[in-house]
């Protein structure tokens, strides 16, 4: 398998991202993508919440209820 090693800027970028991460050269032509890979560990526990009865909350809702609390 090929790889590239990523300063820790680089990999920084690629860690926060919720979204594949283009990669461009220096003229700026798109070369390809870089996605976060999913663990066996965490695709479990996405199928446990997935699973579970537990009360789930909308991003508007979280946001409403720390509004409520008086943080910003």
């Amino acid at each position: 398998m090929d790889h590239i090693t990523l300063n820790s800027q680089q990999l920084d970028v690629v860690s926060r991202a919720h979204d594949p991460v283009a990669v461009r050269d220096e003229s700026g032509n798109l070369r390809g993508y870089i996605a976060m890979v999913i663990t066996d560990l965490q695709l479990a526990d996405a199928r446990r919440a997935l699973a579970s009865q537990e009360r789930r909350y909308t991003t508007g809702e979280v946001l409403a209820s720390l509004r409520s609390q008086g943080t910003p």
